[in-house]
């Protein structure tokens, strides 16, 4: 018994305390328990080991994709690292985090650079990790779907057969209609007038006139647009 893996203690302690969600990130962090000292991380120093790194760079990419992290945000990973490791460790994990927002790396970036020091299976329970951190402070946005969305497309062989991605992107399918104010059944000429309508009104050119604020998030609009289309185009292959 005293053999049992840390992850699976932890892992199991997410489930009785916190649910489905909980009992994965119990598992992942109890799995860079399992690991602490080994030979990834030999030469360096108890709470600065590759994988904490990689994990830490991870997470900041996504903070990052939308204006950096917010308090719900923080409040969870902190919870989170301090039933896996303790107040101590937790803090040591939150200022390598902290050290990663100082220069965050783009999510395909740190998805690249983690992928050789996780298996399959922690890949798969990262990316849940990372879905509920964004979802911590409510429905992610469009840049925190996109970065979740690169860190998938590094890890497709690994999460290919993993049903929650799989669900994942059926959602972003789902959302890059909503853009546009459509659903899944529009026809390809509404997805057409539906664009035209969309990027005139947003189009940098109609609000010149506009405060600087109104013109950034047209801005941001406008590219949103643009690029949901282009997606659902190539899907459907519209001219």
């Amino acid at each position: 018994m005293k053999d049992f893996k840390a992850r699976w203690w932890l892992g199991f302690a997410g489930w009785m305390f916190g649910g489905p969600i909980l009992a994965i990130v119990g598992f992942l962090l109890g799995s860079l328990a399992d690991n602490q000292g080994g030979a990834r991380g030999a030469a360096l120093q108890a709470g600065d080991s590759v994988r904490e790194r990689l994990l830490m760079r991870l997470v900041a990419a996504v903070l990052s994709a939308e204006a950096g992290p917010r308090p719900a945000q923080l409040v969870f990973l902190k919870d989170q690292f301090e039933r896996a490791f303790g107040p101590e460790k937790a803090q040591a994990l939150l200022l390598l985090l902290r050290e990663a927002l100082e220069a965050p790396p783009q999510a395909r970036q740190a998805a690249a650079e983690a992928a050789p020091f996780f298996s399959p299976e922690e890949k798969r329970n990262l990316f849940r990790l990372l879905f509920g951190l964004v979802s911590a402070s409510g429905s992610p946005g469009a840049r925190p779907t996109a970065a979740l969305r690169g860190i998938g497309s590094m890890w497709e062989h690994a999460l290919a057969s993993d049903p929650f991605y799989q669900r994942f992107k059926g959602q972003d399918e789902r959302s890059l209609f909503q853009v546009l104010g459509l659903t899944e059944q529009a026809t390809d000429e509404e997805v057409k007038r539906s664009y035209r309508q969309l990027a005139l009104t947003y189009h940098p050119d109609r609000v010149m006139d506009r405060e600087p604020e109104y013109q950034r998030e047209a801005a941001e609009r406008f590219k949103q647009i643009n690029q949901a289309y282009e997606k659902i185009k190539l899907a459907r292959g519209l001219k």
